[in-house]
């Protein structure tokens, strides 16, 4: 009979000080605060001549963020990757890209098809065109929130599998969501509002407007070490 795993629980305090106990995180975090930086120049810039570029940089990020997710699996006290073999944090973020590609595809479709039923009720001036529009607004709402934390989740198991089918298995994310429910919503939730706060709160003032790449890239950092802790340390592989 296998043995029953440790209770999971989450420890916010440690997704915490393990960040600040890395003797290099403020290079670290500002270095990527810096990429996304760039991102952001060069999309002010001319979104459609320095796309290539923009998504290289975000590639670049997200490879990292996978990298930290993986090695937060491991060990919720492990310190922040280096930045390193470039590469492969590269390819690792390209892939993750195009997965997440696929995934908002399915909010594009709902919103869509909502959209095309609330115009043809408005064509033909139906009483129910009131009703199929807040209808539609609700499920395109809905389909968002899902597709955000399905997504959260595919992104840990990606970087743990290392494999393209990893970022679609939505039923390995349902099956342990459904084991550990309030962990992994309050996972999804914390990481959530504190990558919003880290947008919002710096962008109150003139000055925080210029640290927002930096908090940003903090705040996704920190949220790695959510996420990865509701993933549950009994599911935890050592590296092949």
């Amino acid at each position: 009979m296998k043995p029953q795993g440790k209770a999971i629980y989450l420890d916010a305090d440690l997704a915490v000080r393990s960040f600040f106990q890395d003797p290099d995180w403020m290079f670290k975090m500002g270095l990527g605060g810096v990429v996304n930086a760039g991102c952001l120049v060069l999309t002010m810039m001319n979104p459609f001549v320095f796309l290539p570029v923009t998504l290289a940089l975000i590639a670049l990020v997200c490879g990292y963020l996978l990298r930290c997710l993986r090695l937060k699996v491991l060990s919720g006290k492990s310190k922040l990757p280096d930045w390193g073999e470039w590469l492969d944090l590269f390819m690792s973020g390209l892939t993750w890209l195009a997965v997440q590609f696929g995934l908002w595809l399915i909010t594009i479709s709902v919103a869509t098809v909502s959209l095309m039923f609330a115009l043809a009720a408005s064509t033909q001036q139906s009483w129910a065109y009131v009703p199929i529009a807040v209808a539609g607004v609700l499920v395109t709402v809905a389909t968002c929130l899902a597709v955000q934390f399905l997504s959260s989740f595919l992104m840990v198991n990606f970087a743990v599998e290392e494999k393209l089918s990893a970022g679609f298995a939505v039923l390995e994310v349902v099956r342990r969501a459904c084991a550990r429910p309030s962990v992994f919503c309050q996972a999804w939730l914390l990481s959530t509002g504190l990558q919003a706060a880290a947008v919002v709160i710096p962008a109150l003032t003139i000055v925080g407007i210029f640290l927002t790449p930096s908090t940003l890239f903090a705040s996704q950092l920190i949220s790695a070490a959510l996420l990865a802790q509701a993933w549950g340390p009994e599911e935890r592989k050592t590296p092949g």
